[in-house]
C-alpha cells in the first residue's frame, strides 16, 4: 500500500521521517509530488522516497493521500484530487484552515477524508496532532490516520468546530514558548549572564519543568504551589505577574488567535 505527499514542505518531511523511522512504510511506498524540484530531489535523497511527474499520478498510485499543501494553494491541489480520487482512497488533510466540508464540498465524492492539525515540533518527533473525521470516514479510517501521526507525537481525537482552539493552543503554542524562552534569555543576559549560559539555563529549565509535568503526573498549579516558598524570589516574580494579569494577557491571546483562526478557516 502506497502513501503519497501532495505537497513536500517541511511538515511533510517531517511526518515521512516518523513513519519511516517507526518502520509504517518502506521508502518505496511513500510518494510525493509538489511544485518545487529541489523539495522533491532533497527528499527523494535524504529518505529514499518516490517523486512524481504531477498531483494526478500521485492519487492514481497512492492508497492514502495527505495533502500538505499551504492553503493558498488548496483549490489548485483539490482540482487535481476531484478528477483522479477515488471512493476506495483516504484522504488526510494538515491543510491549516481547510475544513472537512470545503473539501468534500469541492471533490464531490463520497471519499473519506480526515482533517488533522499537526504542530512544529512534529520535526523532532515530539508533536502534539488534533484529528476530526469527516463525514465519511469510518473508526479504521481514523486508526490508519492515528497510526501514521502517532510517528511525530502524541494524537488527539476533537469534535471539528474545536479545530480553532487546538489551532490557537498547540498549532500557535509554540510561538508563545518561543517568546517566552526569548525574552528570559534576553533578562539574563541583561542581569549578566553570558548569552550561552542563559540559553544552557533557559532551555533545559523548560524542559525539565515539562518533564516534571509529564512524569510525574501532577498539575502545573501544584507543581508551581511546591517551588513558591512563601516571601522567597519565586514568590516575588510571581507576584508580578499577578499584578500585571498574567493569565488574562494568555487568554486574550489564545481568543485573538482563535478568532482569527475563524476569520481564515474555509
Amino acid at each position: 500500500m502506497n502513501i503519497g505527499f501532495l505537497g513536500a514542505g517541511n511538515i511533510a518531511e517531517a511526518i515521512i521521517k516518523g513513519i519511516l523511522k517507526a518502520k509504517k512504510f518502506l521508502p518505496e511506498n511513500i510518494l510525493i509530488s509538489d511544485i518545487r524540484e529541489e523539495r522533491l530531489k532533497y527528499l527523494t535523497k535524504l529518505c529514499k522516497v518516490k517523486s512524481v511527474k504531477n498531483n494526478t499520478e500521485l492519487v492514481e498510485k497512492s492508497k492514502i493521500i495527505v495533502i500538505a499543501v499551504k492553503p493558498k494553494d488548496i483549490d489548485n491541489a483539490l482540482f487535481d484530487l476531484k478528477n483522479s480520487i477515488k471512493k476506495h482512497n483516504l484522504l488526510i488533510s494538515i491543510a491549516a484552515g481547510i475544513s472537512t466540508g470545503y473539501i468534500e464540498k469541492f471533490i464531490d465524492k463520497n471519499v473519506p477524508l480526515i482533517r488533522i492539525m499537526p504542530n512544529t515540533p512534529a520535526l523532532v518527533c515530539s508533536g502534539v496532532s488534533a484529528i476530526s473525521a469527516g463525514r465519511y470516514a469510518k473508526n479504521l479510517d481514523i486508526k490508519i490516520a492515528k497510526d501514521i501521526f502517532q510517528s511525530v507525537g502524541k494524537v488527539i481525537e476533537v469534535d471539528e468546530k474545536l479545530m480553532d482552539v487546538v489551532t490557537a493552543i498547540s498549532g500557535s503554542g509554540p510561538a508563545y514558548i518561543f517568546l517566552f524562552m526569548e525574552s528570559l534569555v534576553e533578562s539574563a543576559i541583561k542581569f549578566g549572564l553570558k548569552k550561552e549560559d542563559a540559553k544552557v539555563l533557559v532551555f533545559n529549565t523548560f524542559l525539565g519543568a515539562v518533564r516534571m509535568v509529564l512524569e510525574l503526573n501532577e498539575e502545573p498549579k501544584d507543581l508551581r504551589e511546591k517551588v513558591t516558598s512563601p516571601g522567597g524570589t519565586t514568590m516575588a516574580a510571581l507576584k508580578v505577574f499577578e499584578d500585571k494579569n498574567f493569565k488574562r494577557i494568555i487568554e486574550e491571546a489564545v481568543f485573538a488567535a482563535v478568532n482569527r483562526s475563524k476569520e481564515l478557516t474555509r
